[in-house]
Parts: structure tokens; sequence; C-alpha cells
């Protein structure tokens, strides 16, 4: 009896010694570090009441505050079970109308009289968390859908002036598809092409909200 109990238990760790480290083989096989670098076309969108304007108006539709702009980024993240979490840094070029200033972001009048219109930038640290709908690590592309967060700073710059800044934040819808391009032959590295878009939904401070159109390139490797 002895010996039969000692036998079982010996069949059931040697199956276990089997199970468990295939199944860790495969959790490892899901996950994926990424470097992404990416530019886009920003469309500003929403009503703006928070400015000073020459026409005193108390509200403007986006299109009569901002032009359109475009930004860039790059970014590092991870793709572990169809889940994409990645930080990065974004750069966005904020064009706004000569007739209108956001906040306290006054027009200058230079010493011979001229207008001052300052130039405005966005600096952003930006954390995406994304879900895609296929495996990628299967298939040749994955629709996807999150959210995104970005903390950072609008600088208003002019010639002759001191430079004046102002932190703000955003909340942003993300959507998109990736696309791969290529694979090595161990799977254990691919690259994809990446539509990368977002709407933003809440923003703090001065800075402009946009629907941002654009695509990346995305290098995929496993640890």
């Amino acid at each position: 009896m002895l010996r039969r109990f000692c036998f079982v238990g010996l069949v059931g760790v040697v199956f276990l010694w089997a199970v468990v480290p295939t199944e860790a083989v495969t959790r490892v096989a899901k996950k994926l570090n990424f470097l992404e670098i990416g530019a886009g076309y920003a469309s500003p969108v929403g009503k703006y009441d928070n400015f000073n304007s020459f026409n005193f108006m108390n509200e403007a539709n986006a299109d009569r505050v901002f032009d359109p702009s475009f930004s860039i980024g790059v970014s590092i993240g991870q793709l572990r079970n169809r889940w994409l979490v990645s930080l990065g840094a974004v750069y966005t070029k904020v064009n706004q109308l000569d007739t209108f200033v956001v906040g306290d972001y006054l027009y200058y009048f230079g010493p011979e009289g001229g207008l001052v219109v300052p130039d405005f930038h966005q600096f952003d640290l930006r954390l995406n968390v994304n879900y895609q709908f296929t495996d990628l690590t299967s298939m040749n592309f994955a629709p996807y859908a999150g959210i995104g967060l970005a903390a950072g700073m609008i600088s208003m710059t002019a010639s002759g002036y001191a430079s004046e800044y102002d932190i703000n934040s955003l909340l942003s819808a993300n959507f998109g598809v990736e696309f791969k391009l290529w694979s090595s032959a161990d799977k254990r590295k691919f690259v994809t092409l990446a539509s990368v878009n977002s709407y933003d939904l809440f923003s703090s401070g001065y800075r402009p909200r946009n629907l941002n159109i654009g695509g990346a390139i995305k290098v995929y490797a496993r640890p």
C-alpha cells in the first residue's frame, strides 16, 4: 500500500514538473516589449470660453480659436495578453489664431507699436493603456481601443520676451489598428505599422483638445 502511494505521488510530481514549466513558457511567450515612433495630424475640437478676444465673445468653437497642427512622439511599452501599456514623450505644435488668446496668454505690443504674436508648444509625458481585439502574436492585424492620460505643459515664447509656461493634463479615448509588416523566423521579433488615433475628452489649463489622426512604426521583441 505504501509503495503504491509513493508511486502515485511520484507520477503526480513528474506530471506537475512537466505541465507547470510549459504553462510558464506560454505565459512568457505572450509578453513582448516594444518601441514606438510616430507622428500625427491634430484637428482642434470642442468649445472654448477661457480666453481673451478682440471680438469680445464669451465662447467659440475650436476652429475659431485654433488651426490644425501636428504632433510627434516616441514611447516604450509592453504587450501582454492583448493589453498594451506604454509610456512616452509627445510634442504638439499649437497653432492659435491671431484674433484669440486662450487663458492668460496675452498678445503684446512691441516697442515700436507692432503686435507680437507668440508661439505655443505643448510637451507631454503620456501613458496609454489599450486592448487589442485579436492576438497580434498569431495574426497579421489587431484593432485596438483604450484610454490615454497625459501630463505636461504648454509654453508661450516670443522673441525679446520672457517665456511663460502652464502645467496641464489630458484624458483621451484611443483607437486604431496594427498591421504586421515583418516577423522573424523564430517569431521572437516583428514590426508593425500602427494607426494611432485619439479623441481628447477632457483637458485642464489652456491646452487645446484635438482629434488626433496619425501613424507609427512599432518594433516588438520578446524579453
